[in-house]
């Protein structure tokens, strides 16, 4: 029998509680969640079917777009979102970086190596209501592995067995064995298109069976269809259409288990994203244009040592590390004259540019590249370095992200809807940095990292 699957069960928990409003009391609620690519455009698109987004929208206040930070990636992101301070305060500068020394590329995306003290160097939005002394939740967070701040977690991580040694133990002991909540089916159902939304499903409904039983002042949810099935048939596909209406019904399933369990008069939700997405037909190689100029060696293994640069990926940008530090201006200089010939890079940054887009400099920070590639539109990056030019053109449209925040169609959601929010606000253009200070502002505290500003405006003081 598995309860957490089965909707009635949370209701008969519900009455068998005895919660109703007066239950709340005067402590907050407020519930962050994350719709993986969900770019603002959607919000206006008459072709996607978002009624309970566009009612919350309506109802509640939003946003024209919101940018993002750089680059537009899942973990770096999401650590945006939740510390509202920019990669280069928060460390988090990428999915992947390459270590200079061992030339192996360290992976951040599924936390298979840093736990969140590790990774994580800003206060995060967590952190400061757990000083506080309210409590805490996340579901499917990235970059939350082992977070001590956190009364409740499932954690984004890439394994059954770090999902079963990372969750909190009081959830496998209530919704684990003998129920048959299959806690650890994460090592299974992925971020891609099969089995996604059994994914997003089953974790919606661990989120509800927090939000109405533990009542946490904080919880944070990572919802991710719509960036698998963008990646996998491109942005405004059908596929990515009915993507999106699902993640919509997972909404209103969570907003109505609240309404049922009679929070709503404590409980605001913060819907936002982490990026937007932009259609690709070209696939550029700057690692075969640096093999076939003597500048990089590849081997079975990756890149091979006495190589002077590397190119690593971020889908609409890539960090070049340059590893000869005996030439390096030198090297610096001929991996600009190689790589501005190449067809669809558009710009070659240096670290004169990075603190303007949030970014450390290597000095600042050894993971970060030494140089950042800006490809033209419908162009991304690849690290292959075979190939018989480095330019392919793709058999279909793919979709990707990681490009600058001004990129047209990087922009990123955020609406806000429920108690302590103004009705019916519109706002033109904000920053991912402010989302993080606006709900600590909501739930009454300080969050002392933050680059962002507080939305006052949309919050409801009285």
């Amino acid at each position: 029998m598995n309860l957490l699957f089965k909707p009635w069960f949370l209701s008969v928990l519900l009455l068998a509680g005895g919660l109703n409003a007066s239950d709340a009391g005067s402590n907050r609620m407020a519930v962050l969640i994350s719709v993986d690519g969900l770019a603002s455009d959607y919000l206006e698109d008459p072709q996607v079917d978002l009624p309970t987004l566009r009612q919350l929208a309506r109802q509640g206040a939003s946003a024209r777009r919101m940018d993002v930070c750089f680059p537009s990636v899942t973990w770096t992101s999401h650590t945006t979102l939740v510390t509202g301070a920019y990669p280069r305060k928060h460390g988090l500068i990428s999915n992947t970086v390459l270590d200079r020394e061992t030339l192996k590329p360290i992976r951040y995306v599924g936390d298979p190596i840093f736990t969140k003290d590790e990774a994580v160097k800003a206060q995060t939005l967590y952190d400061a209501a757990h000083e506080a002394g309210l409590q805490t939740a996340a579901v499917i967070w990235p970059a939350v592995r082992g977070a001590k701040t956190l009364d409740w977690l499932t954690p984004d991580v890439n394994s059954e067995e770090l999902i079963l040694q990372e969750t909190t133990p009081e959830i496998n002991r209530d919704l684990g064995p003998p129920y048959g909540n299959p806690v650890a089916a994460f090592a299974k159902w992925r971020w891609g298109v099969n089995p996604g939304p059994m994914r997003d499903w089953k974790y919606s409904e661990l989120a509800a069976y927090l939000l109405t039983q533990k009542r946490p002042n904080l919880l944070l949810l990572h919802l991710v269809c719509p960036d698998a099935y963008q990646h996998e048939y491109g942005p405004q596909s059908p596929e990515a259409y009915w993507s999106i209406n699902y993640i919509d019904s997972r909404l209103n399933y969570l907003v109505e288990h609240v309404r049922r369990a009679g929070l709503l008069e404590r409980t605001a939700f913060f819907v936002v994203s982490d990026h937007g997405f932009e259609s690709v037909t070209h696939q550029i190689l700057p690692n075969l244009a640096l093999r076939r100029a003597g500048l990089a060696q590849f081997g079975e293994a990756g890149i091979l040592p006495g190589s002077r640069a590397y190119s690593l990926s971020n889908g609409g940008s890539a960090a070049v590390y340059i590893l000869d530090s005996e030439h390096k201006e030198a090297s610096i200089q001929r991996v600009r004259d190689v790589l501005s010939q190449v067809e669809g890079i558009k710009q070659i940054l240096g670290p004169e540019d990075f603190h303007r887009l949030g970014l450390p400099t290597p000095e600042e920070n050894p993971e970060q590249g030494d140089l950042m590639l800006i490809p033209e539109e419908h162009y991304a990056f690849s690290e292959k370095a075979t190939g018989e030019a480095p330019v392919l053109v793709l058999d279909q449209t793919a979709g990707t992200h990681g490009y600058l925040p001004d990129h047209p169609r990087m922009g990123a959601i955020f609406v806000a809807w429920g108690h302590g929010i103004r009705p019916g606000v519109q706002l033109g253009t904000i920053q991912s940095v402010d989302v993080a200070p606006t709900i600590a502002r909501f739930l009454g505290i300080i969050l002392k990292d933050a680059d962002g500003r507080i939305l006052e405006e949309i919050l409801d003081t009285n």
